[in-house]
């Protein structure tokens, strides 16, 4: 019981000037390069005007897909903002790995992982709005 104590007295006492969740002054997704984080916003836009183009011509589909970009906005806007939160510094190193939880990651790999799921589902309505259009 007395270790718990201690080890949370030492991260809420830090007099280092820094909190226990940044101990090396860095913030999260200070170590993502901002030209991942744009292309993952902008492929998820793509997506949700196309959901637009697609099923928005009925007045109570143009209800629904408004709610479902509504909060599909306040998500997604949520890299958008922690990456506004990081700290963006000209001498910051790019050519490094990013850090996760589990160990060290490529920034190829972080990108991938990322990037994946908008690209894919984007790429997916973008078959079916032409497949969607050749069949009429």
């Amino acid at each position: 019981m007395d270790n718990r104590a201690n080890s949370i007295n030492l991260t809420a006492s830090d007099n280092s000037g820094e909190s226990a969740d940044e101990p090396d002054g860095r913030r999260p997704f200070s170590d993502i390069p901002t030209r991942v984080w744009q292309i993952f916003v902008g492929t998820w836009v793509v997506f949700t005007g196309l959901l637009w183009m697609m099923f928005g011509h009925e007045p109570f589909t143009r209800l629904m897909l408004a709610i479902v970009t509504f909060f599909a906005f306040m998500y997604f806007m949520l890299p958008c903002a922690m990456l506004g939160q990081s700290l963006q510094d000209a001498k910051k190193d790019t050519t490094g790995a990013v850090e996760i939880l589990t160990g060290r990651l490529s920034m190829r790999d972080a990108a991938l992982q990322i990037l994946l799921i908008p690209l894919t589902l984007t790429l997916g309505l973008i078959l079916m709005a032409i497949f969607a259009v050749q069949w009429e």
